[in-house]
């Protein structure tokens, strides 16, 4: 699956993907981003590995369906949330 757009999300407010655009993966932009939730579909995906951990910048997160919103842990959190059309 290739890129055809990027949505960097900071901060710690649920974030919904581009409208049009679904996101099958995500790169942490910042040493000890937290990412708190994702939905799917807008149902909470719960008891992932991710969750709540420190992640390092570089760390590469695939999904296995589109996440359609992303909620970070803090405000100095950050991702980027690769897009392809729907």
């Amino acid at each position: 699956m290739g890129s055809e757009g990027v949505l960097m999300v900071v901060g710690a407010s649920a974030t919904p993907m581009t409208t049009g655009y679904k996101c099958y993966s995500v790169v942490i932009r910042v040493d000890d981003t937290q990412i708190k939730s994702v939905t799917i579909s807008g149902a909470a995906v719960t008891n992932k590995l991710w969750e709540s951990v420190a992640l390092k910048r570089g760390d590469y997160i695939p999904f296995d369906v589109p996440i359609t919103s992303i909620t970070l842990n803090a405000a100095g959190d950050s991702v980027f949330c690769y897009l392809e059309k729907l």
